[in-house]
């Protein structure tokens, strides 16, 4: 018996090990694509119902595969707890995206003693008085949190608010349909995400719209690390460009100096200026793609280079003809 339970235990570790990995991982994915400092991806609506898309080509997948199997539910009750589950969804990316990760974490714990409340008026369901007093240590912990977090703001907090509220009714909406229809969780997810993902698509980009004062077409897509458009941060285009002129400026003047070494018959020094002029312009070659640099956005730049040791050697007929094969009037 003691070794039957042993794989159990392990899968049950397993299973929450992933759980508390996936969720953490999400959150902060999430946190980074849609805030300012990130990617500032403001269409949250959209991007659940890009999450939900997902979903419902896994759970497709699943029953067809086997993996699970498809039970009946009404179709009136499925669109009852999509709208539930879409709010819930949209208000917990709301809340993300307008308020810092600490404060998104502590409104979840919220739910907690909002759950027992709404299943005290909608099932009459009472709690044993341990119960009620952890509830309590909840709720102060969670108002103290609340008042010293300095980043709450007024819209923030009123979409934790609705995040909370709706989670809460998500939350006893599940264990009702799972209990009336014999359903598990993710059977449930699995014929309610393609309802959900339809709808948000539909009308998550009109929702945004309305919290964001643009569609999310006109959101600059790019490729996260490597840019191909520009560069995110406005320093960092600064400091490749300056990178990729330098590096120009050296493979010219490093050209121009082992030209006259080999003049001046210092074939050593030559081989070396020429290894330092190729590896900069094999890492200015390497650069231009990345950054999307362009040949006119360098015009400026010195085309023709001079070896000063070349020029402290040459008479006055050979600086005269040199200037002019560079298009250089003299004197």
């Amino acid at each position: 018996m003691e070794s039957g339970k042993k794989p159990s235990a392990v899968s049950d570790v397993g299973a929450w090990a992933m759980n508390v990995i996936s969720s953490v991982g999400i959150i902060m994915a999430n946190k980074q694509l849609m805030s300012s400092s990130g990617y500032a991806f403001g269409f949250a609506t959209t991007l659940t119902g890009f999450h939900f898309t997902v979903t419902a080509f896994v759970g497709l997948v699943s029953n067809a595969t086997g993996l699970s199997a498809s039970k009946y539910v009404p179709m009136w009750e499925l669109l009852w707890f999509s709208v539930v589950a879409n709010t819930s969804i949209a208000g917990m990316n709301f809340s993300l995206m307008l308020n810092s990760v600490g404060f998104y974490q502590i409104s979840k714990l919220s739910m907690i003693p909002v759950v027992c409340v709404m299943e005290w008026i909608i099932n009459n369901k009472h709690y044993s008085r341990k119960v009620k007093m952890s509830v309590v240590v909840v709720v102060i912990g969670v108002g103290v949190c609340t008042v010293t977090d300095v980043k709450v703001n007024a819209k923030g907090f009123l979409c934790a608010c609705l995040a909370v509220f709706s989670t809460s009714l998500q939350q006893i909406t599940i264990g009702s349909l799972q209990k009336k229809y014999s359903i598990g969780s993710f059977e449930l997810l699995s014929k309610t995400a393609p309802i959900q993902a339809l709808s948000l698509l539909v009308l998550g980009p009109f929702v945004d719209y309305y919290l964001n004062g643009e569609f999310v077409t006109n959101y600059k897509m790019s490729m996260g690390a490597i840019e191909t458009e520009e560069l995110t941060i406005p320093k960092e285009k600064e400091v490749a460009v300056a990178r990729f002129q330098r590096l120009l400026i050296v493979a010219g003047a490093a050209t121009a100096e082992r030209s006259a070494a080999l003049e001046l018959g210092n074939l050593e020094e030559a081989n070396l200026l020429l290894g330092e002029a190729e590896a900069a312009n094999q890492e200015a070659k390497k650069l231009k793609p990345i950054c999307n640099f362009r040949e006119e956005e360098f015009e400026n730049l010195p085309k023709h280079f001079i070896s000063m040791e070349l020029v402290t050697n040459f008479g006055k007929k050979q600086l005269a003809e040199l200037a002019a094969s560079v298009h250089v009037s003299s004197a």
